[in-house]
């Protein structure tokens, strides 16, 4: 995907279509969670060895959310 930038006094501005803009925020988001990106790279070695990942239930990946 190519982006031409428009250059303003104060900076260079580039628009994207809103749901790719979400699609990086998101990205961002699970790149920035240590955990998450820990188990994100864990994963591809499993999937790379040819193995079946292992399965986690609702109440362990949702752990954080609970009060």
């Amino acid at each position: 995907m190519a982006f031409d930038p428009l250059h303003t006094p104060k900076g260079a501005v580039i628009m994207i279509p809103q749901e790719d803009y979400e699609a990086m925020q998101e990205t961002l988001k699970l790149l920035s969670d240590k955990q998450s990106f820990k188990a994100l790279l864990d994963s591809h070695e499993t999937r790379k060895k040819g193995e079946i990942p292992q399965s986690h239930s609702i109440k362990d990946i949702f752990c954080d959310l609970q009060n």
